[in-house]
């Protein structure tokens, strides 16, 4: 006999819409604490914190959305690479790819762990 388990209500929810949630939270607290306080390095370091846990955690519950999750996530951040024409002098630039690189480990880890878990759990 099987136990019956409840999943949370995020489980229900399209990866596409948690990496969106994801992208919105991580931008709030940027220009929060950014604003709010001037240390850029704390900003950036929250913001890429909050990408690189949240592509982990939405890989692993759906591996197969490793294609899109990482590049929804970090959209405020590709974006700003695309046009605007200074990112690339300032220092910037070194914030938002070391949260795209460590998204991509995450996303990375989170699929496999995620594969590994579907796998064992069919009988």
């Amino acid at each position: 006999m099987e136990i019956k388990r409840k999943k949370s209500f995020i489980a229900g929810i399209p990866s596409a819409v948690l990496a969106f949630l994801t992208m919105i939270l991580s931008t709030i607290l940027l220009f929060a604490i950014g604003e709010g306080t001037k240390l850029d390095y704390l900003a950036y370091g929250v913001y890429d914190l909050v990408i690189v846990v949240g592509c982990y955690f939405i890989v692993k519950q759906n591996p197969g959305s490793i294609w899109y999750v990482i590049i929804i996530s970090n959209l405020a951040g590709i974006l700003p690479a695309i046009i605007e024409p200074n990112f690339w002098i300032t220092t910037m630039w070194m914030f938002v790819c070391t949260g795209w690189v460590l998204s991509i480990l995450a996303a990375i880890a989170g699929m496999l762990i995620g594969k590994k878990k579907a796998v064992s759990d069919n009988p």
